[in-house]
């Protein structure tokens, strides 16, 4: 029987990632139409800082999703986009390309390392996890990242569909309007029962433009969920 209620709320976090989209395409621009050059952000308006914050906090969302598909592949599960090789089972060496701009094609190629091991999950039995390392990136808005995260498999359908949570981050990414972004706290599950239309939870830290940024996912209230956004003098509930 299909699950109405967990694809409705899919669907509502499926919106919320064309919003993060169309933030990167669109940016907040200059006089010039450009986007807003670092250290301008104080002559932003509120609809432009919002602009801003929400296109830079689409670069960490799309790391942990790079890299609970890369978990999810070393693991054993299929996942489109990603191309692994290894010589032992445990260390493994590849790419995850991202759709950064939402136009279903993904655009971007992060590239790295990862190292599989297992963790005692909370019923006390030994679960997938990895320590998931990047080091290049090649693509139209990010062409730089360092550092990575630990992900662990905590749940699922199938090793092709499991649910992730992805912590312990501390990662930077280059970004080719020259603003960039690093991340060095995250808490997030990402639910890959639908493929198509990932489900994410949590929250994580990050800086962009000289701003300390939080990213939250939580229910709305109403049955559904928005993201919310703070730090530094912005509080911004962003709905789908």
């Amino acid at each position: 029987m299909l699950n109405r209620e967990r694809i409705r709320q899919s669907l509502a976090v499926g919106v919320l990632l064309l919003i993060l989209a169309a933030a990167i395409t669109t940016g907040c621009g200059d006089d010039d139409g450009g986007p807003a050059a670092p250290g301008n952000q104080a002559t932003l308006s509120t609809d432009e800082m919002v602009a801003f914050v929400t296109a830079q906090a689409a670069l960490p969302l799309r790391l942990a999703d790079a890299a609970a598909r890369a978990a999810t592949a070393m693991a054993g599960g299929s996942q489109d986009g990603v191309s692994i090789t290894t010589t032992d089972d445990v260390t493994y060496t590849g790419t995850v390309d991202v759709d950064l701009d939402g136009d279903g094609s993904r655009e971007t190629r992060l590239g790295g390392s990862a190292t599989l091991t297992q963790l005692f999950d909370k019923e006390g039995l030994l679960a997938p996890a990895a320590t998931v390392g990047f080091d290049s990136a090649s693509g139209p808005y990010v062409n730089s990242v360092a550092g990575g995260v630990m992900v662990e498999v905590i749940g699922g359908g199938d090793d092709n569909n499991p649910i992730l949570y992805v912590h312990s981050a501390a990662a930077s990414l280059g970004t080719t309007d020259g603003i960039g972004v690093g991340c060095d706290d995250m808490h997030m599950t990402v639910d890959l029962t639908f493929p198509q239309a990932p489900q994410y939870a949590g929250y994580f830290a990050f800086t962009a433009g000289g701003l300390d940024l939080e990213c939250s996912f939580e229910e709305n209230g109403q049955g559904g969920w928005q993201m919310h956004l703070t730090g530094d003098g912005l509080d911004e509930v962003i709905q789908p």
